[in-house]
């Protein structure tokens, strides 16, 4: 997990301890480089790292919802390996 997530991560824990009800769903993305397969599986251990941190710091499990996307929702074009960079992400959405 990249250091810069962890402030993040932080103030979600904080979000989660004042609305106990809240729910989540954690999207892990890839480029589009590399066998599909591959990149599902690696996009959902993205979002599995990210639930995992959550839950080892109080988070329930059933509050998280993970999704391993790939290549299927690029937010940048391809063409370069600097876009490339920006397509593998996670991204998380409060439902």
């Amino acid at each position: 997990m990249a250091e810069e997530s962890v402030s993040y991560l932080k103030n979600l824990i904080h979000l989660f301890k004042v609305n106990s009800d809240i729910k989540i769903t954690i999207e892990g993305h890839t480029d589009n480089r590399g066998d599909f397969k591959s990149n599902i599986k690696l996009s959902k251990e993205r979002s599995e790292t990210i639930r995992n941190y959550l839950v080892l710091n109080g988070i329930k499990k059933n509050q998280i919802k993970v999704k391993g996307l790939g290549p299927i929702k690029p937010r940048y074009s391809n063409e370069s390996e600097d876009l490339r960079k920006l397509n593998r992400r996670v991204e998380i959405t409060i439902n």
